[in-house]
């Protein structure tokens, strides 16, 4: 999770070849991939999703790392995210699903992203 959130992938890389679960979950169900998602660390969720991150799992919220990656503006993970299977269809407890949490928060890029891949309003 550390590594995840502060975007140590050479370290994040090494503690999964040791053993370290790629899938783990931290108090509010996050998981280093959503972490990696909502700060912005491309080569950290690269090495996630190599080392076998799920891609569609959820926080407490009903959040994806898509969602996060949608809502914070990180058009380069969203489009690595929907490249490994990111379900494009997920809402949150909210109701919201990436298209709109991107679309609220401006991110145009990441708008055309989801909609080129079946996002729908």
């Amino acid at each position: 999770m550390f590594a995840a959130r502060e975007g140590h992938d050479k370290i994040a890389a090494t503690l999964i070849e040791n053993g370290a679960d790629p899938n783990a979950k931290g108090w509010q169900e996050e998981t280093p991939l959503t972490i990696s998602a909502e700060r912005g660390h491309t080569e950290v969720a690269k090495v996630l999703l190599n080392k076998g991150a799920n891609v569609n799992d959820r926080t407490k919220h009903g959040d994806t790392a898509l969602m996060y990656s949608s809502q914070y503006g990180h058009p380069i993970i969203a489009k690595l995210l929907l490249d490994a299977g990111a379900d494009v269809r997920v809402k949150d407890t909210d109701g919201d699903t990436a298209l709109a949490l991107a679309k609220l928060k401006g991110h145009a890029e990441i708008v055309q992203l989801l909609k080129k891949a079946g996002a729908t309003e």
